[in-house]
């Protein structure tokens, strides 16, 4: 079992990346606890739970998610 503390830039359309707009947004941040399970050396599931701590009040509940991670 992990307890985590993400932060970092995000964006949401890859003509952002552009070399004269380099202009990033604020930091994004988010908290939670995860779980990693190897599945016979092949497979990492890591399902998780995540507060997105920069998310507006209104919408700032807990979210689920599941990574599936190739295990070599």
């Amino acid at each position: 079992m992990n307890l985590f503390f993400d932060a970092g830039l995000a964006f949401y359309e890859f003509d952002e990346l552009k070399k004269e707009s380099l202009n990033f947004h604020e930091p994004i941040f988010s908290t939670g606890v995860s779980l990693r399970v190897n599945l016979f050396g092949y497979l990492v599931l890591e399902p998780y739970f995540a507060l997105p701590l920069t998310a507006p009040e209104s919408e700032r509940t807990w979210r689920f998610g599941l990574n599936f991670i190739p295990g070599w």
